[in-house]
């Protein structure tokens, strides 16, 4: 077992949750430097302890890092404890003088970061430690300064003949596109001149990205033992698999004709009650592009794994292999700056030369917008699963309590999220309960939270309101004595037919029988207002 110290910028969060997270995993204790103590001019007593405990300190380094006082206090006082310090480097920002001799991870490509870090700790044993001056965990593991892209990568042996002519020809009209100013320049461009322009090719030279975009299906054996494909899987209602298609290289093309195997069928709903219905598309055509390409982008195409697009009647799910880098998705869509690394800087540079990504960070905040501006729930992304990105886009409208919401009011991007999580029922963060909670959006008790009787009254679903808020005790009571009376005597399984569909809709059957639990409990020891003249486990309720 490592105890770990975890020195970070609180701009970085994103990369120490990564990194804990996988640390954890590997049986190491990690301890973050908290934000919420104060230092005041020195060192607080929690912080000097766990530096105090700790066999490593990682210094996750990055240019926010070096703006910040409380983590240059944090390595400075480290280093005059003697401690193995171990940067992360998050960006091009140089280390400090004092620092620059140490070998380093190097997380300007997080995932191979990742994998450095894993393979280092997974490979210690517990009675080691990390001695000074050598911070490598041994001469086989070395902490290697790695900056390697792997979509630059050039393909030996390949030639432009791999590359596919209407590949190349759609390039160009993208780029064209993309940079209208240069119109007469590229067509009097070659092929290679324009790939060089395009950053596709490097000095003429076929990289990976060349081929995963515009290679011949054929040629796609020049990145092995990686693979370029996309996966489409339609589904049907029972979850059954009723087709599918497989697609490879030149994805520039291939990405179109898998959006265009979706069905995407007409959607109508009511908004407020309307005689005129409103119809739309189940899926937005840019939300189909976007997210499919960057699954392409952001692709670990090292762990040869598949981009999957599984359609089913009323939501796709799309998924890819690789972590997500920014760490949580909150954080990409509330920046309005472009993300600091990209897992492959050349074909994410190459894409967006080819109008096929926004690399300025509008993409994802621009798919929660759209989605918001027709009503429908916002792209679900689920991170739990290492190494894999999962996006749900859903294709229907799941609580018309919050469409009607969304017509109503222009709520602002932290609001919207913080509410599609209740309709979702997924638990919201402290910040998010107490925003919904100032606003009056919502009742109830964690975790079941919903709408709130204001918002039910201005959107005319009163009903929907009392169906989840339910009724009061004395309602369930009267129920209760009223159906002995007339049955004289009944089974507690009775009482559950009698109640089960009356309790609120926002609890699960296991609550609503601890409800009926309760209810019982109090009316016959509390109360006295009814027995049970039967066992524990046969039950037979009287009225006293």
């Amino acid at each position: 077992m490592v105890n770990v110290f975890i020195s970070h910028s609180s701009r970085d969060e994103y990369a120490v949750i990564q990194i804990t997270r996988r640390l954890e995993a590997l049986d190491s204790v990690v301890w973050v430097d908290n934000q919420q103590i104060q230092h005041g001019n020195n060192l607080s007593k929690k912080i000097s302890d766990g530096m105090e405990k700790c066999d490593v300190f990682l210094l996750v380094w990055s240019k926010h890092a070096k703006e910040s006082k409380w983590v240059e206090e944090e390595w400075t006082n480290a280093h005059s404890m003697g401690k193995d310090i171990i940067p992360c480097i998050l960006d091009n920002t140089p280390l400090p003088a004092l620092l620059q001799s140490r070998k380093y991870f190097d997380f300007i490509d997080f995932t191979q970061g990742i994998q450095e870090l894993e393979t280092a700790f997974s490979n210690r044993k517990s009675e080691l430690c990390f001695t000074h001056p050598s911070p490598s965990l041994s001469e086989t593991n070395p902490l290697i300064n790695r900056q390697d892209d792997w979509s630059a990568q050039i393909c030996q042996g390949a030639t432009i003949q791999d590359l596919d002519p209407r590949a190349i020809i759609k390039a160009r009209t993208e780029y064209k596109k993309k940079y209208p100013e240069k119109l007469l320049q590229i067509d009097e461009w070659d092929d290679i001149t324009f790939l060089n322009k395009a950053k596709v090719t490097k000095q003429g030279k076929i990289t990976y990205t060349a081929i995963i975009l515009l290679g011949k299906e054929e040629s796609e054996h020049f990145i092995s033992p990686s693979i370029a494909k996309i996966t489409w899987l339609l589904k049907n209602e029972n979850n059954e698999d009723k087709d599918y298609q497989h697609f490879g290289p030149p994805f520039l093309l291939n990405s179109e004709s898998v959006c265009a195997k979706i069905r995407n069928l007409t959607y109508r709903y009511l908004p407020n009650n309307s005689l005129f219905p409103v119809e739309v598309t189940q899926y937005e055509q840019y939300l189909l592009r976007e997210t499919l390409h960057n699954c392409i982008a952001h692709q670990n195409y090292e762990l040869k794994g598949r981009i999957n697009v599984v359609e089913k009647p009323e939501e796709l799910i799309f998924t890819n292999v690789g972590t997500f880098i920014p760490g949580s998705v909150e954080k990409v869509v509330a920046m309005e700056i472009p993300p600091e690394c990209y897992r492959n800087p050349f074909l994410v540079t190459a894409m967006a030369n080819l109008n096929m990504v926004d690399i300025i960070g509008s993409g994802i905040r621009k798919m929660f917008i759209l989605q918001s501006k027709r009503f429908f729930p916002l792209p679900d992304y689920d991170l739990t699963e290492a190494n894999r990105v999962k996006v749900r886009i859903f294709g229907k409208i799941l609580d018309e309590n919050y469409t009607r919401l969304l017509i109503r009011y222009n709520l602002d991007m932290r609001t919207l999220i913080a509410l599609d999580k209740v309709q979702k029922k997924i638990k919201l963060k402290p910040d998010e309960l107490k925003l919904l909670k100032s606003k009056k959006f919502i009742e109830g008790r964690r975790p079941n939270y919903f709408v709130s009787a204001k918002i039910a009254q201005m959107t005319n679903q009163k009903a929907t309101y009392t169906k989840y808020k339910a009724f009061d005790k004395q309602y369930y009571q009267n129920l209760i004595k009223q159906f002995i009376t007339q049955h004289k005597e009944v089974t507690r399984k009775e009482i559950e037919q009698l109640l089960i569909d009356k309790l609120p809709d926002n609890l699960d059957t296991k609550q609503r029988k601890n409800k009926i639990n309760n209810l019982l409990n109090e009316m016959s020891n509390k109360l006295g207002m009814i027995k049970n003249i039967g066992s524990r486990t046969v039950s037979r309720w009287v009225l006293l």
